[in-house]
């Protein structure tokens, strides 16, 4: 017979329904992204793997080619 720690429960839920509504947010967030992307006038490069994005529009005669790098966040607990 297995005793359940009633507050443990409680807090195991709570998690469980905080990364439910991550999930949700993180799935729209993804969703208006492409669908800026598919609006916008820009092609956008970035290759997989890279962490250079390079974004490339034509305004009248001029050739815009805005670049920028993605932040990286390690998150892993063992590098301090």
């Amino acid at each position: 017979m297995y005793l359940v720690n009633e507050e443990l429960s409680e807090k195991l839920n709570s998690e469980i329904g905080i990364e439910q509504e991550n999930q949700e947010e993180e799935s729209s967030a993804r969703q208006q992204l492409e669908e800026y992307i598919h609006r916008s006038e820009y092609q956008i490069d970035a290759p997989e793997g890279e962490e250079e994005v390079v974004l490339h529009r034509t305004y009248g005669d001029e050739k815009l080619v805005p670049m920028c790098k993605e932040a990286v966040h390690n998150t892993d607990s063992a590098q301090g």
